[in-house]
């Protein structure tokens, strides 16, 4: 190939591109650590403009944990765009979830690694190829401790041509998830039968918005369990 040839047509594919954001996979994992690393993650098709964006999901003890800025999407240190988590006392667990998201122009896959701030029992996430981003419009989170409904809710904003990826984290495992404005993307439960391994999480995303102000984005169980907690984060780009 010609000198030069190569960055000339990335240049050229770059040019071409149009803001997008495809729901690529999710995973999860059930170890007791604080580091977690997935290998081999698919990132789909390479792009000068290719970011990945994560909807984050993780459980811990009756202390919460928080995602630290020590994680990285193939290699890349992350920007932590939201993050928020309850302790729910009575099933002696705690909820988070976050949004997280790494430029990573090549590769097809590559490597994920959750750096919390302690240990954990689940962490688990779903990953987002998006391409020619120029914005972060918002960001909100929101958590919920009670009776049924188990209900988290938050306000965004959202740009012209925009999009919104959101995480929820849940201390139950019965009844059904309900989404309010996104479409679910993945979903999963915790193994056990244990008052301690009752998580559920699930991520979910919406495109083509027009600019607005003040988008309800929700989920919301009601189980047979109660009281319960929650935690949801969403972030909104253009």
């Amino acid at each position: 190939m010609i000198p030069g040839i190569t960055s000339i047509l990335a240049g050229l594919v770059a040019v071409s591109e149009t803001f997008s954001v495809e729901f690529i996979t999710s995973t999860e994992d059930e170890n007791n650590q604080t580091t977690y690393t997935f290998t081999d993650v698919d990132f789909g098709a390479s792009s000068p403009t290719r970011e990945i964006f994560l909807a984050v999901n993780w459980a811990a003890g009756s202390s919460k944990r928080t995602l630290t800025a020590a994680s990285t999407i193939g290699g890349v240190p992350v920007t932590i765009h939201a993050q928020a988590g309850v302790a729910d006392g009575a099933t002696n667990q705690s909820v988070s979830a976050g949004t997280i998201s790494a430029l990573v122009p090549s590769g097809a896959s590559g490597d994920v690694v959750i750096v919390l701030s302690g240990g954990a029992k689940l962490c688990a996430f779903g990953a987002y190829r998006v391409i020619k981003r120029t914005n972060i419009i918002d960001t909100a989170t929101d958590t919920y401790s009670g009776p049924n409904p188990i209900t988290s809710v938050v306000s965004i904003d959202s740009g012209a041509v925009g999009a919104i990826i959101a995480a929820t984290t849940i201390s139950a495992t019965g009844g059904s998830l309900v989404w309010n404005t996104v479409t679910q993307d993945y979903s999963g439960t915790e193994t056990g039968s244990g008052l301690d391994e009752v998580t559920r999480y699930a991520g979910g995303s919406v495109t083509d918005l027009a600019a607005d102000t003040g988008r309800v984005v929700s989920s919301q169980v009601t189980t047979s369990t109660s009281p319960n907690g929650s935690a949801l984060a969403a972030v909104s780009i253009n």
